[in-house]
């Protein structure tokens, strides 16, 4: 989904500034649109590659290459985030899951683009009733089978592509909020929502937080709490800003 967000937003820019019209058949433009969209999705994959590998390395575990292969790295990433959560119910293989779906996403985004620059190369995009139709040089609606079939996915692609994010964040998300609890507690859930919202975090996050020790969530909430209680006190009815918290007064004897 990222390599297609990036090439629609190019062609949508490039459209919109110099005339959809001219994007048809126009090689150069279309060329570096997929490009781009390639590049963005092989620096992010670095980015992931990277972070996993050193977390990984940091952690003592094996096979640390898994880290750089597309789709395997979220199940080194399901490993190293270990069990999951979602309403409370545990999750195992996390990992695995997400990787399926983003290998879906990834399959339905490429062949989105394949559609796509097909009927720009063959077709002159028009915009009609504020949408893009694809039609002949001389002005006629295209009539061969695979034409309206291209047409008609590209159609629906939007709520393909939509869905399968929908799945994919979801269970990045969970995935996500196990991961950060280990190695940023305290902003797990900042991190975890903004990888939910904005997907392509979670890579340069990881990569950001690489050099991380990973800690024991549970541990980490309890040496909070202990904390507090030693700051504020634990007993029944302490004010933690001194005084007595029913009002009258500080505590003491009368004189």
């Amino acid at each position: 989904m990222i390599m297609y967000r990036w090439f629609n937003v190019f062609l949508m820019i490039y459209g919109a500034v110099n005339g959809y019209e001219s994007l048809h058949a126009n090689t150069k433009v279309l060329f570096f649109a997929i490009l781009t969209a390639v590049g963005v999705w092989l620096a992010l994959e670095l980015f992931l590659g990277f972070g996993l590998y050193r977390m990984a390395k940091n952690k003592g575990m094996g096979k640390r290459a898994m880290a750089f292969i597309p789709f395997v790295n979220m199940i080194y990433a399901g490993r190293l985030a270990g069990d999951c959560e979602f309403f409370g119910q545990r999750m195992k293989h996390t990992g695995v899951f997400v990787m399926v779906v983003q290998i879906l996403l990834f399959l339905a985004g490429a062949f989105t683009i394949f559609v796509e620059t097909s009927l720009y190369m063959t077709y002159v995009p028009t915009v009609m009733n504020n949408s893009i139709v694809f039609l002949k040089e001389n002005g006629g609606e295209p009539t061969g089978r695979l034409a309206r079939f291209f047409i008609t996915y590209d159609n629906v692609s939007t709520m393909l592509l939509s869905i399968l994010e929908l799945a994919y964040t979801v269970l990045l998300f969970i995935m996500a909020s196990a991961l950060y609890r280990k190695y940023a507690p305290s902003s797990s859930m900042f991190l975890a929502f903004l990888a939910l919202f904005v997907p392509v975090s979670f890579p340069i996050a990881v990569f950001a937080l690489r050099k991380k020790q990973p800690v024991d969530y549970a541990d980490y909430i309890r040496k909070k709490r202990q904390a507090y209680y030693r700051r504020y006190g634990g007993g029944y009815g302490n004010n933690p800003y001194g005084g007595n918290p029913y009002g009258g007064g500080t505590y003491g004897s009368r004189s």
